[in-house]
């Protein structure tokens, strides 16, 4: 499957929803959910509760980073997320407090040495 940016919303909401909803079959099909048709691909999504605050796919990445990349690398995929997504679609600085440690690791290590 091709790669989108979130900043394409339409485009990135119809490639979330083909990777969710089995057995579409059309496009109408697609962004029908429970037996109700939405306008938008972004309302499907969000009925399925994929563009909640709880079921935050940035939360999500930048939680499975920490877990084994190092801080370098995770600050380098935090300014991604900045530069690449579109603000609206999470909070920043809610993020940057959650992983501020992780964030900082190194340079806390240095601190400490």
């Amino acid at each position: 499957m091709y790669m989108c940016s979130p900043r394409d919303k339409e485009r990135f909401y119809l490639r979330t929803l083909l990777t969710q909803v089995s057995g579409a079959t059309s496009y109408e099909s697609v962004h029908t959910i429970n037996g109700i048709t939405y306008d938008t691909y972004e309302e499907a999504v969000r009925q399925l509760g994929l563009l909640d605050e709880k079921n935050n796919e940035f939360d999500k990445c930048l939680k499975e980073a920490a877990s084994y990349q190092i801080p370098s690398k995770l600050r380098q995929l935090f300014a991604t997320i900045l530069l690449f997504c579109d603000p609206r679609e999470f909070n920043a600085s809610k993020l940057s407090e959650d992983y501020l440690d992780n964030l900082n690791e190194d340079y806390l290590f240095q601190q400490q040495q």
